[in-house]
């Protein structure tokens, strides 16, 4: 019987998926998506595209999404956060031999994520939708720029913290990650994330241009972190081992 890498359904590469060592990786494709998630940004707050489509929102939802919808909006909201980080953690160090390398790339793609979203929440203070409906003016009347309350050093008022979207960000931040380590799974991680971002629109707590631009801080950070990490902790393929003498 043929002995080699491979067993009990991990690649040479220790890829429990089977899939190649790694993803394609591709800068230039990171900096067309990240600029087209600009120029939608921009066209959203030139354009009152924010209010439209949160006037839209409270249209289709209401003010209170239902319980089936909560609760499918609920899972959606976890991925890429604290507990689906340390699972996925978990579960990297006990099945995949690339696991420092992994591991690396995540945490300090999260690292850095955390730093860019959290140094414009506490800088940059804008109305979350639902405060905005309620304590500047009615969404029939409201405007993008009245969205705004502008540079606040130390922000600190949740209620103020809507731009960026930090959910967002750290959703688009690990499914960058793993869709890259594990890109036979591309088709799950990135629904996921995009899941995550859709959902903090529809519970009135971002504008969809604050999660456009988590999205884009999500595979900046992504992207910087795969490129660093495989500088330190390059991946090399496993030599087969020699088939046993008969």
């Amino acid at each position: 019987m043929k002995r080699g890498t491979e067993q009990a359904g991990f690649s040479s590469s220790g890829d429990p998926t089977g899939s190649p060592s790694t993803g394609r990786f591709s800068l230039r494709w990171v900096s067309v998506i990240v600029a087209l998630l600009v120029a939608a940004t921009l066209w959203l707050l030139l354009r009152q595209g924010d209010v439209t489509l949160m006037r839209w929102r409270y249209e289709i939802v209401g003010d209170e999404p239902g319980r089936a919808v909560e609760h499918f909006l609920g899972g959606l909201r976890e991925f890429g956060q604290v507990l689906s980080v340390v699972m996925t953690i978990i579960v990297v160090a006990a099945y995949d031999r690339r696991r420092k390398t992994v591991i690396v790339a995540i945490l300090l793609a999260e690292a850095l994520s955390l730093a860019a979203f959290n140094a414009a929440k506490y800088t940059i203070a804008r109305h979350r939708p639902y405060d905005a409906v309620e304590h500047v003016a009615p969404l029939e009347s409201l405007t993008i720029a009245s969205t705004w309350i502008g540079w606040r050093p130390l922000n600190k008022q949740f209620d103020a913290q809507s731009f960026p979207s930090g959910h967002s960000a750290a959703a688009f931040t690990l499914a960058g990650i793993l869709a890259y380590f594990y890109p036979r799974l591309r088709w799950m991680f990135w629904p996921l994330a995009a899941g995550c971002a859709a959902s903090r629109y529809f519970d009135a707590v971002h504008w969809p241009s604050d999660c456009l631009v988590g999205i884009a801080i999500g595979l900046i950070a992504s992207s910087c972190a795969i490129i660093l990490t495989l500088r330190k902790f390059p991946i090399r393929s496993a030599k087969p081992q020699s088939e046993p003498r008969p």
